[in-house]
C-alpha cells in the first residue's frame, strides 16, 4: 500500500505547477461569475474569444491531418460549451451553486469512455461514480438550485459537452493543446457575438463604462488560466500518467468554493457543503482507478 500511496506523488515542481493551474483555473471561475454578472454573458464570451483569437493566431496553423480534428473539437469545446457555460453561470445565483455540476465531466467522460473506446471502470471506478451521483442528488435538493434550476441545467450539459471532447481527443489522437484553443476561440467568437447582437441588445450599453475591467479580466480568463492553464496541464501529463496528475487538478472545486465565498460573498448551507464532500470523494475514486488497475506483465526483451 505504501508503494501504491507513493506513486500518487509528484516532485515538488511538478506539485507546485498543479498548484498553480489549481489557483488559474479557480480564479478564474470567480471572475467567469463576476464578468457575467455585469455583462451579458454571450457578449462577455464574444469577448474574450475575440481577444484570444486575435493572440492566438499564429497557431492556427496545423496540417491537413490535424484540421478535422481541431474543427470538430473546436467546435465543441468552443462556441457550444462556452455558450452554455456563459449563460449558466449568469443564470447561476452564485458560483458555488455549479461549479460540482462543471465537475461532472469526470465521471461523465469515463462513462462514455464505456462505448467510445472500450475503456471499462474498475471497482473503483464505479464506486466513484456512485459517489458522485449521490453528492449531487444531495446538491440537487439545495434551497438555492430548486429555486433556480436553470444555471446548472446548463451548466451540467457544458460538462457533458467536455466530457465528450475529453474521450474524442484521446480515441482521435494528435491534438495539440494551443492550436485548439486558437481554434475554439476563432470559431466561438463571431457567433456568440452575433447571437449577443440578435438577444441581447442592451451588452453595449451595459458595458459602457466598464471596458477596461471587462478587458483585463477577458485577457486573464482567456491567456492565463486558459492558455496559460491549459498548457501547464498538458506538460504535467506529458511528464506523469494522467491520474497522478487529476486528483491535484480536483482541488480547483474546493478552492473555486472557498474564493466564491471570500469574493463573491456566496453563502454555504450544510447541505451544500455535505453534497460537495460526498461528489469529491467520488472524483477521487474515478480518477485514482487506474492506480487499481492490474498491471500488464511486462513484454519480453531480446537481451
Amino acid at each position: 500500500m505504501k508503494k501504491r500511496l507513493g506513486s500518487l506523488s509528484l516532485p515538488p515542481q511538478d506539485l507546485g505547477l498543479a498548484l498553480l493551474i489549481v489557483v488559474l483555473w479557480g480564479s478564474n471561475n470567480v471572475v467567469l461569475k463576476y464578468i457575467t454578472d455585469a455583462v451579458p454573458p454571450l457578449f462577455a464570451g464574444g469577448v474574450r474569444f475575440a481577444l484570444q483569437a486575435l493572440c492566438l493566431l499564429p497557431f492556427l496553423r496545423c496540417t491537413r491531418e490535424e484540421l478535422p480534428k481541431l474543427l470538430l473539437l473546436g467546435a465543441l469545446t468552443g462556441p457550444l460549451y462556452f455558450f452554455l457555460i456563459y449563460t449558466g453561470f449568469a443564470a447561476a445565483g452564485q458560483v458555488s451553486d455549479v461549479i460540482v455540476f462543471f465537475f461532472m465531466w469526470v465521471p461523465l467522460a469515463t462513462l462514455l469512455a464505456i462505448p467510445l473506446i472500450g475503456e471499462r471502470p474498475t471497482a473503483v471506478g464505479w464506486l466513484g461514480l456512485a459517489l458522485s451521483m449521490l453528492g449531487i442528488a444531495v446538491l440537487g435538493a439545495s434551497p438555492n438550485i430548486l429555486a433556480s434550476p436553470l444555471g446548472v441545467t446548463l451548466v451540467g450539459i457544458g460538462a457533458l459537452l467536455w466530457a465528450l471532447a475529453t474521450v474524442l481527443a484521446r480515441k482521435l489522437g494528435g491534438v495539440r493543446a494551443v492550436p485548439l484553443q486558437a481554434w475554439s476561440a476563432v470559431l466561438a467568437a463571431p457567433p456568440m457575438l452575433l447571437a449577443s447582437h440578435a438577444l441581447e441588445p442592451g451588452a453595449l450599453a451595459a458595458a459602457s463604462g466598464w471596458w477596461a475591467p471587462l478587458i483585463a479580466l477577458s485577457l486573464y480568463s482567456a491567456l492565463c488560466a486558459g492558455t496559460g492553464g491549459n498548457g501547464l496541464m498538458f506538460v504535467l501529463v506529458r511528464r506523469h500518467p494522467v491520474d497522478k496528475v487529476t486528483p491535484y487538478l480536483l482541488l480547483t472545486l474546493p478552492y473555486t468554493v472557498a474564493t466564491g465565498v471570500i469574493f463573491l460573498g456566496d453563502t454555504l448551507t450544510p447541505r451544500m457543503i455535505a453534497g460537495m464532500l460526498i461528489t469529491l470523494a467520488g472524483l477521487v475514486a474515478v480518477t485514482l482507478q487506474g492506480q487499481f488497475r492490474r498491471k500488464p506483465p511486462a513484454a519480453p526483451t531480446n537481451a
